[in-house]
């Protein structure tokens, strides 16, 4: 338990210093469990980072810029917020960045078949808005002119929606009117709750950089910049905007065709390669002092 979290946990070393936050999400999806390959995740930290943020620690000392590097755990990353939380609990205070990586399938990058990763993924906003409908019930045989069907308002604004399509979020202000309609149709009343809402990703220009330089000298290549959009939304977006952050994507040999929150992403991330991928990409991270000093720069 940390950060007033049950399923989050912190592990650091180093003392002194700037703090390098590695965040570290692994939380599943209902009925197709890591279909969002956040196994791949803390896999990728709880194994490689463990050892990778010993010698990060070890290196930035005889670089003389100590550094202390702290892995968090950031659960309900899919529901729930994890990281908004933990940023309420102060989690984050006193950091200077933040990094994680997420798995993504190759072709989701670019079209380069040598790139085993980017940097920056600049993800989009998600607005969450929960509508309570409230009906009367009543007898279904003796009285059912007495009642007011609270489902059949959500069929009715389901319906509604479904013809607008994402341009609703372009033209604004259209959504809870429809709802409306559709509770007034049947008499019902509807209550609208506003939950967090995930903001958009920004990498840090200079730390995203730095890694793509950094990843070279380990003969990986590693997207500086996005080059390909992926229409996503994280709650890492809360992160960036009060802390340097780094959200990177690591390509995994999945199977093609396969898709993020699909049946065939989750049978490709439970693989040896997929599983060996995400281990490697911790090992960009167990490098000779020399090889972090780019780095200094912004950690100072």
């Amino acid at each position: 338990m940390a950060n007033g979290l049950d399923t989050s946990f912190e592990a650091s070393s180093g003392s002194g210093g700037r703090e390098v936050v590695l965040c570290a999400e692994y939380d599943a999806l209902p009925a197709i469990d890591h279909a969002c390959g956040h196994n791949l995740i803390i896999d990728f930290f709880a194994t490689s980072l463990a050892a990778a943020s010993l010698g990060a620690s070890r290196a930035f000392s005889e670089l003389q810029t100590p550094v202390r590097v702290r892995i968090l755990g950031t659960p309900a990353e899919e529901v729930g917020g994890g990281k908004i939380a933990i940023i309420r609990a102060a989690a984050f205070s006193g950091a200077s960045a933040s990094i994680m990586s997420h798995p993504v399938t190759p072709n989701s990058l670019c079209t380069d078949t040598e790139v085993s990763g980017s940097a920056a993924l600049n993800l989009v906003p998600s607005i969450i808005i929960r509508v309570d409908f409230r009906g009367r019930s009543a007898h279904a045989a003796a009285g059912p002119w007495n009642r007011l069907n609270a489902l059949d308002s959500a069929v009715a604004a389901t319906f509604a929606l479904g013809g607008t399509g994402p341009a609703v979020f372009e033209t604004g202000g259209t959504v809870p009117n429809v709802i409306e309609a559709g509770a007034s149709a049947t008499r019902c009343s509807a209550e609208y709750l506003r939950a967090d809402d995930s903001r958009r990703v920004v990498g840090n220009q200079a730390i995203c950089e730095t890694f793509s330089t950094v990843t070279a000298m380990v003969d990986r290549k590693v997207l500086a910049r996005q080059e390909r959009p992926l229409v996503a939304s994280t709650d890492m977006g809360n992160v960036s905007p009060g802390l340097p952050s780094m959200h990177g994507a690591l390509a995994i040999p999945a199977i093609p065709g396969a898709a993020l929150h699909g049946k065939q992403f989750a049978r490709a991330i439970g693989g040896r390669a997929e599983h060996e991928a995400a281990t490697d990409c911790g090992t960009e991270w167990r490098c000779s002092p020399s090889t972090y000093s780019p780095m200094i720069g912004w950690l100072r």
